[in-house]
């Protein structure tokens, strides 16, 4: 059974937003520890998060075809909610 419409946007609408909100936090914390050259620093994080996206997508296609879809997306999901207890850590405890 499929989700209703609204329901998968409403939801794509949140992560969205949390994940731009979180992006530009871990931006202004890149700066700030590397106040004496910003532009190296956001352009090593630019690239970073460019050659993750790019692994990331080459990955899920051999994935979605040995798995299928829905254990391809738990395992995604599984591995964003592992990582979130660090956007916590930096978050709370900072510099």
């Amino acid at each position: 059974m499929d989700p209703p419409l609204a329901v998968a946007l409403v939801f794509i609408f949140i992560i969205s937003f949390t994940i731009t909100a979180a992006y530009n936090v871990l931006n202004v914390l890149i700066v700030d520890l590397y106040y004496s050259t910003p532009a190296t620093a956001m352009a090593a994080n630019n690239l970073v998060r460019c050659f993750l996206g790019a692994g990331a997508t080459a990955l899920v296609r051999p994935m979605i075809q040995r798995w299928g879809s829905m254990c391809t997306y738990l395992a995604v999901a599984a591995a964003m909610a592992s990582a979130s207890p660090l956007l916590a850590a930096v978050y709370w405890r900072g510099m």
